[in-house]
């Protein structure tokens, strides 16, 4: 028999497809690699309200996994002590947030930790003029400050509104809650529209003692009560404000509605219109929503309720999604005590798409659950048992942080392409960046001010920093083709 020998045709094609095989096989390992990569890369931050090693409470970090978990800072009551509801804000690598207790009056602190240099530093006591006891976080808005809320003290004893300049390390009283008039029992955290201006809400007071929806601008100084919440109409007791669309904002009331469980609200700012648009019944929905409320990227809410439904009314709770196209509301997840129990945390959308929350109770010591949730496959997954020594009862939520970005990475590449000498210095500092044509510098000191920047035309630029303080500072290099270089420097 006569062997057939393959045409020079089909050599080629063969050929061709080994090398697409391999082409393939070699992109499904760099997903694999990016994926796994990715995945290590993930930093969260939070705080929990009790343990550690004064019992004080903690500043936590932790991985998407749960793994790799670390108390970078034990709260003690000279400088802090049991933070509270919301998250940490994060300027420059630098967090932000406030205790309810603990400082020379007792009254609650506001303070940063930074992230590069570990140090942790009381910014604030709190007293009863400028407020006491802030449970709720603070947020960084678009003129570079601060803004917060303080649940008591001021000048009618019912709490304030907050302003810290963090350049020049100041906090300044913005406003006086009077009860009746603006609402009084702040727990709920102050936002940002895109129209510029600050709304919260109150948990109580107005005129139905319900609550009731503030706004307040920056730029005139003007404070104004914009709706009184009812228990019957809106809701009372409202514990959130999230902006869907610019001009409308959704929120949750614990209370009141038709079935007294809470409600879902919007509210339109251009119109100053109210709207109920959901009523929460525990033996159905879950009730007594708390302050998860969050907007995903596939542009739908989720949120936690504070009890379940059914047999589980009276505990556990739900995770629900709310489209507000289509105006339906759903329970994904009830949660029972092995998984958690008792969320007051903010939701995390996180950048594997994830949502990441901690639940106050629950869990295999019952003092509180890290969770993850799938929104495409809805499942939950328990990543942490908290305990007494690492910190226990999490009120606050996570933040996320690109560690590899602010330079705490020793694998960050990058920094290769950007030259500095000499570190450590003392008067005048050069930076070269071979490769770019000009590049803008930003140099941060350990509390996340901005104290030098300079725009540069040149490969090389220098930097005086012989007036600036002796400590460790942060580099920040953009080049022309916006990649961002981040160097840790240390000045004599």
């Amino acid at each position: 028999m006569f062997e057939t020998k393959p045409s020079n045709s089909l050599k080629i094609k063969i050929k061709k497809l080994k090398k697409l095989m391999q082409y393939g096989i070699f992109l499904i390992l760099q997903i694999v690699i990016l994926t796994v990569a990715q995945g290590q890369n993930m930093v969260f931050y939070g705080t929990a309200s009790y343990g550690g090693l004064n019992n004080k409470g903690v500043i936590f970090k932790t991985d998407n996994n749960g793994e790799n978990y670390t108390v970078v800072h034990d709260f003690r009551t000279e400088d802090g002590a049991r933070p509270g509801y919301g998250k940490l804000c994060n300027v420059n690598g630098v967090l932000y947030g406030t205790t309810e207790y603990g400082g020379v009056n007792n009254m609650g602190v506001l303070f940063s930790y930074n992230i590069i240099t570990a140090l942790y530093t009381k910014l604030h006591d709190f007293d009863e003029q400028t407020g006491q006891r802030p449970k709720s976080q603070v947020i960084q808005a678009s003129n570079g400050k601060l803004y917060g809320t303080a649940s008591s003290g001021g000048l009618n004893n019912v709490g304030t509104l907050f302003e810290f300049d963090i350049q020049a390390g100041t906090l300044t009283k913005l406003a006086d809650f009077d009860d009746e008039n603006t609402g009084r029992q702040i727990f709920s955290n102050v936002m940002q529209a895109s129209n510029g201006k600050l709304y919260g809400v109150t948990n109580k007071g107005g005129l139905n003692d319900n609550g009731v929806l503030y706004e307040y601008d920056s730029t005139t100084e003007v404070f104004s009560k914009l709706v009184d919440f009812s228990s019957d109409t809106f809701g009372s007791g409202p514990t959130v404000l999230v902006e869907i669309n610019n001009d409308v904002l959704y929120g949750t009331c614990w209370g009141g509605g038709d079935f007294n469980g809470g409600t879902i609200f919007q509210y339109t700012i251009s119109t100053s219109t109210m709207i109920k648009k959901f009523d929460f019944n525990r033996l159905v929905t879950g009730s007594f929503h708390k302050f998860s409320l969050m907007k995903a990227s596939n542009g739908k809410l989720y949120g936690v309720t504070g009890s379940g439904t059914g047999e589980f009314s009276g505990r556990g709770g739900v995770l629900f999604e709310y489209d507000v196209l289509t105006e339906t509301y759903s329970v994904k997840q009830s949660f029972n005590i092995e998984m958690g129990d008792d969320s007051s945390s903010p939701l995390l959308e996180a950048s594997n798409g994830y949502l990441y929350g901690l639940t106050y109770y629950g869990g295999l010591n019952n003092k509180g659950t890290l969770l993850e949730y799938h929104i495409d496959t809805n499942q939950l997954f328990k990543k942490k048992d908290f305990d007494t020594a690492s910190g226990f009862f999490p009120k606050g939520g996570l933040i996320e942080i690109d560690e590899f970005a602010l330079g705490v990475s020793e694998t960050n590449l990058k920094v290769t392409e950007v030259n500095i000498w000499p570190n450590p210095v003392t008067d005048n500092l050069f930076v070269q960046a071979p490769s770019s044509k000009y590049f803008d510098l930003k140099l941060i000191n350990s509390l996340g001010q901005v104290v030098l920047t300079q725009i540069n035309n040149s490969a090389t630029a220098e930097l005086n920093m012989s007036s600036l303080s002796r400590g460790l500072y942060i580099l920040n290099v953009v080049d022309e083709n916006k990649n961002s270089h981040t160097i840790k420097i240390i000045k004599n």
